[in-house]
């Protein structure tokens, strides 16, 4: 089956839906006003939503490590690209923390010296952010490249 990351992970995001709004009714089943659906019935669907949800982000890895991406004259995985975006997310909180310490404040003793300062750590930060914006932008479109998985359960797709 050709397939693209975008459907994927579209795919795994309506699969959540369905599990989650069947956790919502769960308790409801219980009540006594339910004449409708049986609590068993309810926790075996929940239950198959979390396998196809399983089955999905396997499929999803498979996926990620397939697609290659030139960067810089190398060739590089979209799960390794990947995870570097969700790294990327955490540089940001520490750039974000070393402006807020370097930030002036009228408390502060002009004598005592910084190890940074407040320009240097904003520099950080919007670098930090367009490394963070640039990997969004690959990530999105590598998740349009088409590719052909072998053996997908199609009715996982419906």
């Amino acid at each position: 089956m050709k397939i693209t990351g975008h459907q994927l992970t579209s795919t795994i995001n309506s699969w959540k839906s369905r599990r989650d709004i069947a956790i919502k009714t769960f308790d409801f089943s219980f009540s006594e006003e339910n004449k409708i659906e049986n609590p068993a019935n309810i926790a075996e669907f929940i239950l198959n939503c979390n396998n196809a949800i399983a089955r999905i982000k396997t499929i999803l890895a498979t996926y990620n490590f397939s697609v290659n991406i030139n960067l810089n004259n190398n060739s590089i995985t979209l799960f390794e690209i990947t995870k570097r975006f969700n790294e990327s997310k955490k540089l940001i909180k520490l750039w974000e923390s070393a402006v807020s310490l370097c930030e002036p404040s009228s408390y502060s003793n002009e004598d005592e010296q910084k190890i940074m300062t407040y320009q240097q750590a904003n520099e950080g930060l919007f670098t930090s952010l367009r490394l963070h914006d640039m990997l969004k932008t690959i990530i999105a479109n590598a998740n349009s490249t088409e590719i052909e998985i072998a053996d997908i359960d199609e009715s996982l797709f419906q």
